[in-house]
């Protein structure tokens, strides 16, 4: 009889899928590709655009946080998910600060701790896949 517990235990820490964290981690990564690829070259086109230019690009980078926002994360993955939308939003807010011509050292601190944040939260998402 406690065999079976054990079983059930297992079956709920993996989910009812009954998929590892890592293959989770994989397709949650696969769903939300598009959306952060899109993201991290909106950034890219932002570094070399004119302020005026630079609008447009936000709303955009905005859409592309909200649809990987949309998408369940693992529960094991839960904390690395935060923090990466957590990283992409002061990325954005350093962005907004430079269009409200905010002191270049606040959007700069900005800038800095959400791609920092979002490393972080990158490898450790990759490292998940990998266990």
């Amino acid at each position: 009889m406690k065999w079976w517990l054990l079983v059930l235990v297992a079956f709920l820490i993996t989910g009812c899928s009954g998929l590892t964290c890592a293959d989770q981690v994989a397709s949650y990564a696969e769903e939300i590709a598009d959306p952060l690829t899109k993201w991290q070259s909106l950034n890219e086109v932002g570094m070399s655009t004119s302020r005026i230019a630079l609008s447009p690009l936000v709303v955009e980078m905005a859409e592309c946080r909200r649809e990987i926002a949309k998408v369940e994360p693992p529960s094991c993955a839960e904390e690395q998910v935060a923090q990466l939308l957590a990283g992409m939003d002061l990325v954005m807010e350093g962005w907004l600060g430079f269009l409200g011509k905010k002191s270049d050292s606040e959007v700069s601190d900005n800038m800095e701790v959400g791609y920092n944040a979002m490393t972080e939260a990158l490898k450790e998402l990759n490292a998940l896949k990998r266990r």
